[in-house]
């Protein structure tokens, strides 16, 4: 059989896409780039063509062609796989030895059998399926200095006439049940047909947003096969359980492979074939909608609005949500500020969102719900601690968090410049910048130029990014509402000037000012509830919205709150005094009444109580705020102080190191002028003191003391002269 023979049989018999592909000196071959499911059958004849020796041929996978490729140096077994099949009554059609001494075993393929490599119990097996490329007999491989394919046997024919329906399907499945187990749950009775109601409906679109918001900005991410194969796992639960329709499950889980990229870089049968196998796998375990959970009676009532600036002290606000008091439990469990524990949590959950989720219209144009909140220590604790806690008492959607950097590279969190395909991509779509301690912040805005206080403040609206540069690579545009970027600081009062100071561009009006005491802590510990079930968030929207995730949604908000938001676009409008420090202060309350909302897992809108309850988180901050603002002159002054105090006993030190040399400068004048008279003569302390440089004089007493004291001079008294003056005379002693 020569090279091609094999290739033409796939070619011409099973009508197998080929590719031909030119090897670079010194480089591997490359796979050719653009969407795989292009490539066609027709065009076989020209890369046969021109096909030579050093080239590699390839084969596309896919429709009645599969291939299980089994790596033996990354543990697969040959044998134990022929076994398998053989046991599957899988017929293998061809079977091909590799560079790397391992195998291809060519099987009919099947709609729902997936590309994959992670098989649970078997290492060292890739399944290549619908789009996958695989070298064949012919090419020689520069990594394995030039080995090539062997053709052990062949009977690509039997594949032709008729195939392997019964092993297709049995090996699909097997694949199925390998690739995962799903998450944990009580089955429920297979659904009996009609439609869901109003509640199981609204459940199931809120389910297909969440799952669409998980997987859509998954970008390069190597699990995203795997995660999109789960997601359709979970469909499945729901479409055997709960009547959810499939086809619509089908197009949000395809979509959201479009925007992480999967769908271009595997092709859309591929990604079909992995939902579709997960979807099958997931309907053998039916999961019904939930039924709902007892509502309470009555609400508690909200704490009022104090008027004096101080915190509320009631335990209402607490008590109001089942959500809040879990948060309160566990921060007394875990000895944290309940303040600022829950400050945290909220920007994990804006964080969490897509940023597609925004603020209407109201004074302006759409808003951002991105979140920035400071931690403040008045007793120097606390602030790292709470952080650390939020990541435990609820469980949320993964989001990097990253330490702050400059202006410019707030840009480069989201997007990078690929410097082989020559073009910008998507790194993530949410980030988390956390700055342990507000000097930090500080520093970076020290630098010559700094532009991180003017990029900070445009990303809390939510606004373009970046920065014009005439190279490409530095050059990243970030397009209005297609980022989330959430901020937490670590504040101690006497170093918050570096916001407070920032008040005409309105920074410190943008912050959550959370506190880390507790003066209602318990003395004995109190048992640490569990971790809030986790779960993804979405928004209520129609699944028309849920297939266009491009599309901006904005929240509904409550009359009360559009009222006060426009009483006060009037004031400014007729431009009445406003307060610097409040300048965003209603755009911060409905950030916080939105994030409230999604702690409850809506997204649709913004209730009263919303409202209501973000007032009070926005007492505790103004009141905390105002708390740093009355203590920065007693900062500052106690700061001075110790600065003084430092520069005092500095100038102490040099001073006496001064006089210290400043004697032993005398002290070698002396000696000399003793030495001089080789010991033989006595010196008038007058003559001494001559003999010395006008700057030592004032030293002398210091300087002869110490000459005397270590036996180097000594000293004696002359008679009285007639004026009744004793003199004093020195001599050398060596």
């Amino acid at each position: 059989m020569t090279a091609l023979d094999f290739a033409k049989k796939l070619g011409e018999l099973l009508k197998v896409p080929l590719v031909a592909c030119e090897q670079k000196p010194g480089e591997e071959f490359r796979y050719p780039k653009g969407d795989r499911d292009q490539l066609s059958a027709d065009d076989n004849y020209i890369h046969l063509n021109r096909f030579q020796r050093g080239w590699a041929i390839m084969a596309r996978t896919g429709g009645n062609v599969a291939v299980g490729d089994v790596d033996p140096r990354n543990g697969g077994d040959i044998d134990k796989t022929r076994q398998l099949l053989d046991g599957l009554h899988v017929r293998v059609f061809a079977e091909i030895a590799t560079p790397s001494d391992g195998r291809h075993f060519y099987i009919a393929g099947h709609p729902e059998l997936p590309s994959t490599s992670n098989l649970d119990g078997w290492p060292g097996i890739d399944i290549l399926s619908f789009g996958k490329l695989v070298f064949l007999p012919g090419t020689q491989r520069p990594k394995y200095n030039g080995a090539g394919y062997r053709v052990i046997f062949d009977d690509l024919e039997a594949l032709a006439d008729g195939g392997d329906p019964d092993g297709a399907e049995a090996f699909a499945d097997w694949v199925a049940s390998r690739r995962g187990r799903g998450e944990q749950f009580e089955t429920s009775s297979p659904w009996t047909g009609g439609e869901p109601d109003a509640r199981q409906a609204a459940y199931l679109a809120k389910m297909l947003a969440g799952i669409h918001q998980d997987l859509s900005p998954m970008g390069k991410n190597s699990g995203r096969n795997t995660a999109v194969y789960n997601k359709a796992m979970r469909c499945g639960n729901y479409i055997a359980g709960a009547g959810l329709d499939e086809a619509v499950a089908i197009d949000v889980l395809l979509d959201a492979s479009r925007q992480n990229g999967l769908v271009q870089d595997d092709g859309e049968s591929a990604v079909l074939a992995s939902i579709r196998s997960g979807i099958k796998n997931g309907k053998a375990r039916p999961r019904a909608v939930p039924e709902p959970r007892e509502q309470v009676e009555e609400v508690p009532a909200l704490p009022a609005a104090s008027t004096n600036g101080s915190a509320p002290q009631s335990e209402d606000f607490w008590d109001s949500r089942e959500s809040l008091h879990h948060i309160l439990d566990f921060a007394r469990a875990r000895r944290v500020g309940p303040w600022a524990l829950l400050g945290c949590v909220l920007v994990r959950v804006v964080a969490a969102t897509t940023s597609k989720i925004v603020l209407p219209a109201l004074a302006g144009g759409q808003v951002s719900l991105n979140l920035y909140t400071g931690i403040v220590a008045f007793t120097g604790g606390g602030k790292g601690t709470a952080e650390s806690a939020s990541h435990e008492v609820i469980n949320l959607p993964h989001v990097d968090v990253v330490g702050p950097g400059s202006g410019e590279g707030i840009g480069h969190l989201f997007k990078a410049w690929d410097t082989k395909e020559k073009q910008l991509i998507t790194i993530r779509s949410s980030v988390i910048i956390s700055a342990a301690e507000v000097s930090t912040l500080n520093a970076m805005k020290a630098r010559q130029a700094s532009t991180l206080f003017p990029e900070l403040n445009k990303a809390w609206m939510g606004e373009p990014l970046g920065f014009a540069y005439v190279a490409k690579e530095k050059s990243l545009h970030i397009k209005r509402h297609d980022y989330r970027l959430c901020l937490i600081t670590g504040v101690q009062p006497a170093n918050a000037t570096v916001i407070l100071d920032d008040v005409d561009s309105g920074s410190p009006a943008r912050y959550l000012w959370m506190p880390t005491n507790d003066p209602g802590a318990p003395i004995v510990r109190p048992d640490e509830p569990p971790m809030l079930r986790g779960w993804s968030l979405a928004d209520s929207v129609s699944n028309s919205d849920i297939l266009n995730p491009a599309r901006l949604r904005p929240m509904e908000v409550c009359q009360t709150a559009i009222d006060a938001v426009d009483q006060a676009a009037i004031d400014r409008l007729h431009e009445k005094p406003t307060d610097l420090f409040n300048s965003h202060a209603l755009l911060s309350r409905l950030k916080t009444a939105a994030a409230l909302a999604l702690l409850e897992k809506r997204a649709g809108a913004i209730t009263e109580e919303d409202w209501q309850l973000a007032g009070v988180v926005h007492e505790v901050s103004d009141s905390t705020r105002q708390r740093m603002i009355d203590t920065l002159p007693q900062a500052k002054t106690e700061s001075n102080r110790v600065r003084a105090e430092a520069e005092a006993h500095r100038a102490v030190v040099v001073d006496s190191r001064l006089s210290e040399h400043a004697a032993q400068r005398a002290g070698q004048a002396i000696t000399r002028k003793l030495n001089s008279t080789n010991g033989t003569g006595w010196v008038s302390r007058s003559q001494l003191r001559r003999s010395m440089a006008s700057k030592d004089r004032d030293h002398f007493e210091v300087a002869i003391d110490a000459l005397k004291l270590s036996g180097q001079v000594e000293e004696r008294e002359l008679d009285a002269d007639h004026q009744g003056h004793v003199g004093t005379e020195y001599r050398s002693k060596r």
